[in-house]
């Protein structure tokens, strides 16, 4: 596990640095949710090995996608409010749970709540650094931290031979692209258009995929759009200069990487705080990019149901045949999108007003 963790970070950090660097743009490397998600039951029933071989299978797909160009095609005739409700979609729950959870520990939350508020109307940009001094400072003085389980340790990444087996590989491998470039590149690539950065999907799939079979040895399971972290270092919350939040991104690799090169004594750190402290934290972090999708869902009067259809899907969180709630809010977007007559153009075309 703490191999998994080093390879999924270190990687991860590292890509994230370059194409920031490379494209001046916020590009976040991570995991993929969904696919960990869906090892949690393949895992049970599948060696470990066969599973590596799955692994740097799933990557070689993504990396076709890349080379070939055909999701950047996809993404050229998707429409601006289904990109933005994608982004409302999978960020709602973040900001909700901040509010579910205050009742557990109201000490803690309500501070954090506070703190956001003042922030935002004094200082928006520094507002999530204030927030998480704040429910820092209210939980050790409330003596809720957990000091005996801190400790330092180093990981130290395990190499795995993979074992390919046709039957199995390919039925781990495929679904693993599938929810990987579904709710991870989509709704990643949507947020970035949503904020003015109009660069092609090609080299984050690339990259990703080149990553991913060079790592999976080590346990990484694949690399993809962090979409909600993504959503952070995008949006005007990190700077009000478009061409400078880059810099988010590529202190947010660096610090990522630094967690799996000692991801041990981190995951003990994280443990050891209260878990509404996270829950709300992230929550209140998210809402300027929550907003500005809602906002950008429902602004244009030809296709806000599409839109609306697409964010409450992806907010359901539902799950059909092994696929993400983010990829069946685009299908069903797409379809109310064209079965109320607006039809599909590339996004670099005008559009007529009338």
């Amino acid at each position: 596990m703490a191999s998994w963790i080093w390879a999924v970070c270190v990687g991860g950090g590292v890509l994230s640095v370059w194409l920031s660097l490379y494209f001046k743009a916020p590009f976040f490397i991570a995991w993929s949710i969904p696919g960990a998600a869906l090892l949690v039951s393949v895992l049970a029933t599948t060696s470990f090995t066969v599973a590596i071989g799955a692994f740097i299978g799933a990557s070689v797909i993504v990396f076709l996608f890349g080379v070939t160009g055909a999701f950047d095609k996809f993404l050229s005739i998707l429409p601006g409010s289904i990109g933005a409700s994608l982004q409302a979609g999978i960020l709602l729950n973040f900001s909700i749970n901040t509010f579910e959870v205050m009742p557990e520990t109201p000490l803690i939350v309500l501070p954090m709540i506070l703190a956001y508020i003042v922030m935002r109307r004094f200082s928006p940009r520094y507002a999530v650094a204030v927030v998480l001094f704040v429910g820092l400072a209210t939980v050790i003085y409330s003596r809720q931290l957990d000091y005996e389980t801190l400790r330092f340790a180093l990981s130290v990444p395990v190499w795995t031979w993979p074992e390919f087996s046709f039957i199995e590989t390919f039925s781990l491998a495929v679904p693993l692209a599938l929810v990987s470039l579904s709710g991870q590149f989509m709704p990643g690539m949507s947020i970035l258009r949503l904020n003015g950065y109009l660069i092609p999907a090609r080299s984050s799939l690339i990259g990703c995929g080149f990553l991913g079979v060079l790592l999976a040895p080590f346990g990484a399971h694949g690399f993809n759009l962090a979409s909600v972290t993504l959503a952070l270092c995008a949006s005007p919350e990190a700077h009000p200069e478009k061409n400078k939040r880059y810099v988010a991104a590529v202190v947010g690799g660096v610090l990522f990487a630094l967690f799996g090169v000692a991801s041990t004594s981190f995951v003990v750190l994280l443990t050891a705080l209260p878990s509404q402290l996270i829950a709300a934290l992230a929550g209140l972090a998210l809402m300027g990019p929550l907003l500005a999708g809602l906002l950008r869902t429902v602004s244009d009067s030809r296709d806000r149901e599409a839109g609306l259809f697409c964010f409450l899907i992806t907010a359901s969180g539902v799950n059909l045949y092994g696929l993400s709630a983010p990829f069946w809010g685009v299908v069903v977007g797409l379809g109310v999108y064209i079965a109320l007559g607006s039809g599909l153009v590339r996004a670099d075309e005008p559009t007529s007003d009338k």
